[in-house]
């Protein structure tokens, strides 16, 4: 349960660090977050992740997913 998801946190944070300009990398790490009622830090992930690869529309309905749970 909990402690699992805050090791692939963890895990998913290291991942960031060593791929900083990849957007799956980064994607991963927001929806962990994201499930772990992260939202606020989510939705800025998922910004970079439409920074980083604006062609695809999947962060960008990501994105709406992640705004309508934090407001």
């Amino acid at each position: 349960g909990k402690e699992m998801r805050r090791e692939a946190i963890e895990v998913a944070r290291i991942a960031v660090t060593l791929n900083p300009k990849s957007a799956d990398v980064l994607d991963t790490l927001a929806c962990l977050l994201f499930s772990n009622g992260e939202v606020a830090e989510a939705v800025r992930l998922m910004k970079l992740c439409i920074q980083l690869d604006n062609d695809n529309n999947l962060w960008l309905e990501r994105l709406a997913m992640f705004e309508a749970e934090e407001s």
